[in-house]
């Protein structure tokens, strides 16, 4: 069975061992947990095929204050994330509408609400023709891990959706940790 769980259902989950195996781009920390790189990506900006932005090849999140800004949550993982880069940049973040994962942001920046920063892994479930991935100036790495309990083996099944994972993300181009 595959779930789209958040972060602290798939914690939750894991811990108690009601789930196999956790794929989280994340920082996870837990005693009964062990955490292996998978692969790495960036934060990307991503903006409508007729938006401005989609003109510069590299952006800055001083690009993305003149534009609603879709983001997340300052107290969830991923929202903290975001706050970090803008606070570095010395530059106020201000959220025009919050969203609870980047898949919600792509639907709403496809419908032209705004622009999102979004981690690579999720926007490549996206046809490229609907939205437009922009690298932005000292973003943040992110790393796909795979999680499981310390004190379980993995199942067959487990190993075999993390070498098919494995594949994946290699053949789309990111650098996959062995």
């Amino acid at each position: 069975l595959f779930e789209n769980l958040n972060y602290a259902h798939l914690l939750e989950s894991l811990v108690s061992q009601r789930a196999d195996l956790g794929v989280v781009i994340l920082p996870i920390d837990h005693p009964n947990l062990h955490v292996t790189p998978l692969c790495s990506g960036q934060l990307v900006c991503i903006c409508p095929y007729n938006h401005p932005l989609a003109r510069q090849s590299t952006l800055s999140l001083a690009d993305l204050s003149s534009f609603p800004l879709i983001s997340y949550d300052r107290e969830t993982p991923f929202g903290a994330m975001v706050a970090r880069m803008y606070e570095a940049s010395e530059l106020p973040m201000r959220i025009d509408i919050q969203v609870g994962s980047p898949q919600n942001a792509c639907a709403l920046v496809q419908t032209g609400a705004g622009v999102a920063l979004v981690d690579e892994f999720s926007v490549r479930s996206w046809p490229q023709s609907q939205l437009v991935v922009r690298s932005v100036a000292n973003a943040c790495t992110v790393m796909a891990n795979l999680v499981h309990s310390r004190f379980e083996p993995l199942s067959g099944p487990a190993q075999a959706f993390a070498a098919c994972l494995r594949s994946l993300m290699h053949e789309q181009g990111f650098e996959v940790t062995l």
